[in-house]
């Protein structure tokens, strides 16, 4: 008698978790406090999409050629300095025109970080206004400026 009752039981289990399985998915894609798109606008969010995608494509281009040029100025520049042998240059002289040369690069790679950083969240706002205010939906949570987007670049 307790051999069919231990079987009953994990017979029982077993159909109970698999029916768990089974149900799981359906009850899983609606998250709580998930917000539904109802009728969006395709064509306008792939529109706003390629737009924002374009204006960070654009800002990576000019930071890249920011940070070129400035490092190609300090390469002249510490060449230059360097470079000074007359008879009339001093150690002072030296050190002067590298700690310029090195101000510089500071100054010109610091803009070229805060443009960047401008330009991507010029394109996020625009992009979440277009898509709040044109194209009648809100973002989706994987469509948000994230850490990845902050503007910083380690070198």
């Amino acid at each position: 008698m307790s051999n069919t009752r231990t079987s009953t039981f994990i017979t029982t289990a077993i159909a109970l978790l698999l029916m768990l399985l089974i149900a799981t998915p359906a009850f899983a894609a609606e998250k709580k406090g998930s917000k539904k798109m109802k009728n969006v606008n395709l064509s306008c969010m792939q529109t706003a999409v390629m737009v924002r995608e374009d204006a960070v494509i654009a800002a990576w281009g000019t930071f890249s050629t920011s940070i070129t040029t400035a490092l190609n100025a300090r390469k002249a520049a510490l060449n230059t300095a360097w470079a000074s042998s007359t008879a009339t240059t001093t150690d002072s002289t030296h050190k002067t025109q590298r700690i310029a040369a090195w101000a510089k690069w500071k100054k010109a790679s610091h803009d070229a970080h805060v443009a960047m950083k401008k330009a991507r969240k010029a394109a996020w706002d625009t992009f979440r206004t277009t898509s709040k205010n044109t194209c009648r939906t809100s973002t989706a949570n994987d469509e948000k400026l994230g850490a990845d987007a902050t503007g910083e670049v380690a070198l």
